[in-house]
């Protein structure tokens, strides 16, 4: 959470600062108005992105099938995401999965296949959102004049792009992980079952 913040913070200030100091108008409050607009565009990102949040929260769980070839993420992918530090890093990220109900930072209960098997839906329904907000961070050039597009829309977006990226990687590096620990416990659970009407059986 605080990494994300000061990512945010510092790019309010310094996107404020630049377009105040090389900015050529001279209109009454330029100053005011370049920090509301940056503000104002700030919001409006939070907004365009928790929209399609929301959205991928409220597809049906049966829409999302689990053996698709997409959610199937390679070794080599999976080096790739460590080459890049992604163990140091990963749980610097904010993790917003409470606002929907179901937090994705940490597993509860590892030993059931039920709540493992929502979990890899959960974060299939999270990695969607930030796919989809890896471009809808761009719409927040509709709300300001074209000619400001280039000095305060695009580097708003730019770190809207950013910080939705980092949780779709952390979530497709503990895909795997999940599956190992589903599958684990369904055959846990199996035997468990499978015990269980043995010793009824020889009653």
């Amino acid at each position: 959470m605080v990494l994300y913040l000061s990512i945010i913070f510092m790019t309010m200030v310094i996107t404020s600062i630049l377009n105040i100091c090389l900015g050529a108008e001279t209109f009454a409050y330029y100053e005011l108005w370049v920090i509301a607009s940056v503000t104002l565009s700030v919001i409006a990102e939070f907004g365009i992105c928790g929209l399609f949040a929301f959205i991928f929260e409220r597809v049906p769980d049966k829409k999302y099938n689990l053996n698709a070839k997409f959610y199937n993420v390679s070794k080599k992918e999976r080096a790739f995401y460590e080459k890049i530090g992604i163990k140091t890093w990963k749980d610097k990220v904010w993790e917003l999965g409470a606002l929907g109900g179901f937090r994705k930072n940490k597993i509860k209960d590892p030993n059931s296949s039920e709540y493992l098997h929502k979990f890899m839906i959960e974060s299939c329904k999270g990695m969607w959102g930030h796919i989809i907000n890896l471009v809808s961070a761009y719409l927040v050039l509709l709300i300001l004049p074209m000619k400001y597009w280039l000095r305060i829309g695009l580097p708003v977006a730019f770190v809207g792009m950013f910080l939705n990226l980092l949780p779709t990687l952390i979530l497709r590096y503990n895909l795997p992980k999940l599956d190992v620990a589903y599958r684990r416990a369904k055959r846990l659970e199996e035997r468990a079952k499978e015990s269980s009407e043995n010793k009824e059986e020889s009653k």
